[in-house]
């Protein structure tokens, strides 16, 4: 089963959830970069031997706060598998266990918060609290934003934790191997970047552009709406699709061409990759950052890199990531 929580009028749960990610606390997104370290590992699987290459960041938070989710701790042994399956996979029976495993994990994370509070007797928790009764971290933000009297409930804040695990995870893994997918489809692409590293910040955002890691994603209006003559009736299941808009031929030159020459900060002006508004992903500008650091580690330490196979795509429908990029070096 899946939880769709409508934006109310006055728009206070996108508020609160912004609240959260704005204050100084969780600062994944105005971090420096403390070390980043490249390491090769041989694997193996039914069809022979290969080597992986992990990319490992390590963010130094502002004024020494916690990182984003850095408090939230183990999950429990018996979940651990579910935890790794595939959430977004499309047959229900395949999804449900991790999906029941994630709602678990949160649950305990949410429920460990409100028992530290309960302890220290605080009955309407603020920002007074963190750092000494509550880690300070996003989890916690989350758990005592309040905006005219209201607060998330506990399954709006799992489900947002929810979507910050699962975004900060496979869509950002989709962006990587979609970024090094194109760019090694002409050869002298990657070329290009080697010579010009320069030109990294352009190649992730015609990236997003092009290949957007979440190809759409479903609305549901609250009253009945006409664009372009047709009316979209209260209450319907709208797919708005990003990857559209993102080759609009009004908007870009040759949409259709995967171009490292646009600039990059028109293109981010543009592009819907990562919503709108009140749905803007809170993880975007992190998301660009790893994504730049990663090829920039890419282009010093494997200039070399050649695609020698055509990739498997991954499997859910609204999504767009390489699931295999055989490469080689």
């Amino acid at each position: 089963a899946s939880i769709t929580f409508k934006k109310r009028p006055d728009g206070r749960y996108s508020a609160l959830r912004s609240w959260a990610f704005r204050q100084e606390g969780p600062a994944p997104l105005q971090a420096g970069v403390a070390d980043v370290r490249v390491r090769r590992e041989k694997r193996a699987n039914g069809r022979g031997t290969y080597t992986v290459v992990l990319i490992s960041v390590t963010f130094e938070a502002k004024a020494g706060a916690a990182g984003a989710l850095s408090s939230i701790g183990d999950t429990d042994p018996a979940d651990k598998d579910e935890l790794t399956a595939t959430y977004n996979e499309p047959d229900p029976a395949v999804s449900l266990a991790p999906r029941q495993a994630f709602d678990r994990y949160f649950d305990r994370v949410i429920e460990g918060r409100r028992a530290l509070l309960r302890e220290a007797g605080v009955e309407r928790p603020d920002e007074s609290v963190l750092g000494s009764v509550l880690p300070n971290d996003l989890v916690s933000r989350l758990a005592v934003a309040e905006l005219d009297g209201r607060r998330l409930e506990d399954k709006e804040l799992s489900w947002t934790l929810l979507l910050l695990l699962l975004g900060g995870n496979e869509t950002s893994t989709a962006l990587l191997t979609n970024l090094v997918w194109r760019l090694l489809q002409v050869p002298e692409r990657w070329a290009a970047l080697r010579e010009d590293p320069e030109r990294v910040e352009a190649a992730v955002e015609e990236s997003l552009r092009f290949d957007p890691p979440v190809l759409g994603l479903f609305r549901t209006p609250t009253r009945d709406l006409t664009l372009h003559g047709v009316t979209i009736p209260a209450k319907a299941k709208v797919m708005l699709l990003y990857s559209a808009s993102n080759r609009d031929p009004g908007i870009f030159d040759e949409p259709d061409e995967f171009r490292l020459d646009r600039d990059p900060d028109e293109t981010r002006r543009h592009v819907l990759t990562f919503g709108f508004g009140h749905h803007y992903c809170p993880g975007a500008a992190l998301a660009r950052l790893e994504a730049r650091i990663a090829l920039r580690m890419l282009l010093e330490r494997a200039p070399d890199l050649q695609l020698v196979g055509e990739p498997e795509r991954i499997v859910p429908f609204n999504l767009w990531g390489r699931a295999t990029l055989p490469v080689a070096w």
